[in-house]
């Protein structure tokens, strides 16, 4: 559970956009205008995939560019990235930590292979995480490894903590190699051929081939193709004119999707509430908040809701001044047993609104 602080969001044009920052705005372009730093405070992580993927992708940059493939070293390399970024504590706290560890350990044994393979007649040569921008299309991104062949970029590969695939697949079906990219989610795609579109600017060559890569070791690739970059890239240009010439209500674009896993849902006017079902959305007047002997408490809103915190020694320091406050708390879990009474999760954020309710 967090409790934060939130002021109405700021709305502001991006100066810069990225493959991934894309693949969240082209589904409802109005958050292009709320991503910006006034807003920083919506973004909360409960999950620690956030966490570990920016561990692999740090050890994958820092290994290739120290040439590292010894176990030691690599161990030496882990540690210490996952001391600045988490404290040294995923380890307890995610499951299959060590499947990700030994992926990222495999995949930069494999592609050093590869480049000793090769490094004799020189046909191949691997760039980490380079970061690419273009001042004429605003578009800024950093693939986590280009593959150049003679010279010219070859393939895009891009490693991913999460699941790869969409609902209608799981993972571990065997599929041929192009039947499998189908069912990539459509985002990382998009993701893709962003970055393709960057290299091409930088390099003046399309790669050849992009490359998904999961946790798990399964590796999907696919040609790149000119007509499927260039319609990203008219996808992308007409956001732009869209964020600079339409109305917030027509950029909105509210669904059940889109708004359960917004960032700015609690101070967005035009989203739609996720109903706990059993996981979801509650918000209103705060009517009185009493914190019990135990150290767990109980928020009672004006509409007669109640949101129970059954753990007790969780500190919520002044619960008591939220009478009369407008809060928003998502990830609530319904009590079945009992009408309009909530459960706080793991997950719960209690947001509290530092002017106004939305």
């Amino acid at each position: 559970m967090k409790v934060i602080s939130i002021a109405p969001l700021v709305e502001a044009i991006p100066k810069w956009y990225s493959p991934s920052m894309l693949s969240s705005i082209l589904k409802c372009p109005i958050r292009g205008l709320y991503t910006n730093n006034a807003n920083e405070d919506y973004i909360v992580s409960l999950s620690k995939s956030g966490e570990i993927g920016t561990v692999m992708h740090l050890v994958l940059e820092k290994g290739f560019a120290n040439n590292i493939t010894e176990e030691k070293e690599f161990s030496a390399l882990w540690s210490s990235v996952e001391q600045e970024v988490n404290g040294g504590t995923l380890k307890y706290q995610v499951k299959n930590y060590a499947r990700y560890r030994y992926q990222v350990m495999t995949m930069l044994g494999k592609d050093r292979k590869t480049i000793k393979a090769k490094k004799k007649n020189r046909t191949y040569n691997f760039v980490p995480e380079k970061i690419i921008k273009n001042l004429d299309t605003l578009l800024k991104g950093r693939p986590d490894l280009l593959v150049f062949k003679h010279g010219k970029p070859y393939e895009i590969k891009d490693y991913k903590s999460g699941q790869i695939f969409s609902d209608d697949i799981p993972e571990n079906d065997v599929l041929e190699n192009g039947e499998s990219y189908l069912f990539i989610k459509e985002e990382y795609k998009d993701q893709l051929f962003y970055y393709a579109a960057l290299v091409r600017e930088e390099y003046s060559y399309l790669p050849e081939k992009l490359t998904i890569i999961s946790t798990n070791g399964i590796s999907v690739t696919d040609d790149c193709r000119l007509e499927d970059v260039d319609y990203a890239m008219k996808r992308f240009q007409q956001l732009k004119k869209d964020l600079a010439q339409l109305n917030n209500q027509s950029l909105a674009r509210p669904s059940k999707d889109n708004c359960r896993y917004c960032n700015y849902r609690p101070g967005c006017s035009f989203r739609i509430k996720t109903e706990p079902e059993p996981f979801g959305d509650v918000f209103g007047t705060v009517f009185s908040a009493v914190v019990h002997s135990y150290g767990n408490f109980t928020i009672k809103l004006e509409s007669g809701e109640q949101i129970f915190n059954k753990k007790t020694g969780i500190a919520f320091p002044g619960i008591e001044k939220l009478k009369g406050k407008n809060i928003y708390l998502t990830n609530i879990r319904k009590e079945v047993s009992k009408e309009n009474l909530y459960l706080i999760s793991d997950f719960t954020v209690i947001y509290i609104y530092d002017k106004h309710l939305n």
